[in-house]
């Protein structure tokens, strides 16, 4: 995701339509990136979703994705990507002794405790509401993402 920023002026994957089918569609050539929105046990599931429809079922998804970010403006610990739920699991193998959340944030990937989640989750949403009131800025604007309680995993 960082690379593809760079490349774009500093703009992570945007457009039309909803956050994750925009963010595949943009990165496909760029890494597996289905493999990185699920579950290993999921991954064939949402593949074959993808490949028949083009759409990506949120429900099939660990992370979720804020639309419309830009890494040279967005406000130092703005949430790109996020995991779907509190856990105490920082990746499969690292269990911490705290509930919080993976995210993608300031180029790089970490844990952080969920009330942290939640200030920088509204604070994020909030960057992403002005912006979209400020007008459409090479098109920017919508949210396109998930709520900080997105829907329930299957």
């Amino acid at each position: 995701m960082e690379q593809y920023a760079l490349e774009h002026d500093g703009w992570y994957p945007r457009g039309d339509g909803k956050a994750l089918d925009i963010q595949v569609k943009e990165l496909e050539a760029w890494l597996p990136v289905l493999q990185a929105l699920t579950s290993h046990a999921q991954s064939r599931k949402l593949s074959d979703e993808w490949k028949r429809t083009g759409v990506i079922n949120p429900d099939l998804c660990c992370h979720h994705y804020n639309m419309g970010i830009n890494a040279k403006n967005a406000p130092r610990g703005a949430i790109v990507m996020y995991y779907y739920k509190p856990t105490k699991w920082e990746c499969w193998m690292h269990k911490e002794d705290f509930i919080g959340r993976p995210v993608f944030s300031d180029g790089l990937w970490d844990f952080i405790p969920e009330a942290e989640f939640q200030r920088r989750q509204d604070m994020t949403l909030e960057y992403l509401e002005t912006r979209a009131k400020e007008g459409p800025v090479s098109g920017a604007g919508s949210v396109g993402g998930y709520a900080a309680t997105p829907p329930a995993q299957p």
